[in-house]
């Protein structure tokens, strides 16, 4: 049996929610009439749901139900974010001068990045005197997002951070 092309979507999203139109064409090699279409049909039935999330439209197949999770993925589609996060994960309560030397990250990029952070309610800052140091405040579904959508994250950092949580 064919599978018809909003099955195909469906499942793209499923498996890779967060992703943006532009990927799903690219992965899916599919008209871009054709992808607009059918990406509007299975929102007005319910199926998906998409937000605009730092310039892009992303989707999101509605088996992530909280809002905090579709958040969540939303940050982990980003690189320097997502590497951050991992980075967390392995080492809470990192300081800023850790987490940039380790991702070599300048402090200006890092900073810009946590305050993102900060003000999306995803990582806490706490001041040790004149040092701030970082924690995840939802580790357990940080971690979980990680790990079930590693394979589409192609980024070798992120996966050795990952690779640490696992073992």
């Amino acid at each position: 049996m064919v599978e018809r092309p909003r099955e195909i979507i469906l499942r793209e999203i499923q498996l890779n929610p967060g992703i943006h139109m532009r990927e799903l064409q690219r992965r899916l090699k599919m008209p871009t009439g054709t992808l607009t279409y059918n990406l509007q049909v299975l929102e007005k039935e319910g199926k998906i749901y998409s937000r605009v999330e730092g310039g892009y439209r992303r989707y999101y197949a509605l088996t992530l139900k909280r809002e905090s999770e579709r958040k969540i993925i939303a940050v982990l589609r980003l690189r320097t974010p997502r590497r951050i996060l991992a980075y967390l994960l392995v080492n809470p309560g990192a300081s800023q001068k850790e987490i940039s030397e380790y991702l070599n990250l300048s402090p200006g990029t890092l900073s810009y990045h946590m305050k993102k952070l900060v003000s999306m309610n995803i990582v806490e800052e706490r001041k040790e005197g004149q040092i701030k140091k970082y924690w995840i405040k939802d580790e357990y579904t940080v971690r979980n997002l990680l790990i079930n959508y590693r394979e589409t994250f192609l980024d070798k950092i992120a996966d050795s951070l990952i690779n640490m949580l696992l073992e």
